[in-house]
């Protein structure tokens, strides 16, 4: 029997004009309804979730940032802040390179650069709340995540600038994205937050994924599905390969398993 869900967002559940199924609320509500822990896990910030699951988000749990704000029923399970020192220091390597614009993410709000309209407006709707800066490194918060935007595509050679960064966990979230947080800090570990507290086991814990920033998440839950788009080591590491995002592979398994 499931007793923990969770679903990634962006090439997950969402098509890829970012457009959520148009039964998404209605059937993770409805799970929530059985008394199952649903949710969503994604690199995205908190406040874009309840933006994005407005009527339900009450019910749902969340892994955002990737992994670094897990949150139930308005409580905080865990927020792991980052250690300021080596913010700074990646923020000084990420501010070097050619195309690479960071998004310095806290908790319930965000900060970037002088980055222009165009980009202000597209940062804004993965957080809602968002402050420019002259200078990043004059950022006074609590610090989850540092996000670098990568607006060639280039997010593998990028990953690739922070290799001798052994204090940080780093992880590719799409072909645009890094996300680089406290070492440790992933998916995988909020859905193990959750099966200690709540007393569940992988065998009863089901989570869907496409990308490497799925990639913990997917090894800690004994039903794991990757979407037929998915990265393909991801699909290695699943119990089961469904369809892709743009077929709404995710709402049709779930209403099948949880019968609604």
């Amino acid at each position: 029997m499931i007793k923990l869900l969770f679903t990634d967002m962006d090439g997950t559940l969402l098509r890829d004009n970012k457009d959520m199924p148009a039964r998404a609320k209605e059937v993770l509500g409805a799970i929530a309804d059985k008394g199952v822990i649903a949710g969503i896990a994604t690199g995205r910030s908190l406040p874009s979730l309840y933006r994005d699951f407005a009527g339900i988000e009450t019910q749902l749990a969340y892994i955002a940032e990737n992994g670094a704000i897990v949150q139930y029923k308005g409580e905080y399970i865990c927020k792991e802040v980052m250690d300021r020192e080596l913010v700074q220091r990646i923020l000084r390597t990420a501010l070097s390179l050619d195309d690479v614009y960071p998004v310095v993410a806290c908790a319930t709000s965000a900060y970037i650069g002088l980055v222009g309209d165009e980009l202000t407006a597209q940062f804004r709707y993965y957080y809602p709340t968002i402050h420019v800066m002259d200078d990043l490194l004059q950022v006074d918060d609590d610090i989850v995540k540092v996000a670098l935007y990568c607006s060639k595509h280039q997010a593998e050679q990028v990953f690739a600038a922070f290799s001798d960064f052994t204090d940080v966990g780093i992880s590719i979230s799409g072909a645009d994205w890094v996300d680089l947080s406290t070492k440790g800090v992933n998916k995988g570990r909020g859905i193990a937050e959750f099966q200690k507290r709540f007393n569940i086991t992988k065998a009863e814990t089901m989570a869907f994924g496409d990308y490497m920033n799925d990639y913990e998440m997917l090894q800690n839950a004994g039903e794991s599905y990757a979407m037929d788009n998915a990265y393909p080591k991801v699909k290695e590491v699943c119990k089961y390969v469904i369809g892709t995002n743009e077929e709404e592979a995710v709402i049709k398994v779930l209403l099948e398993k949880f019968e609604i």
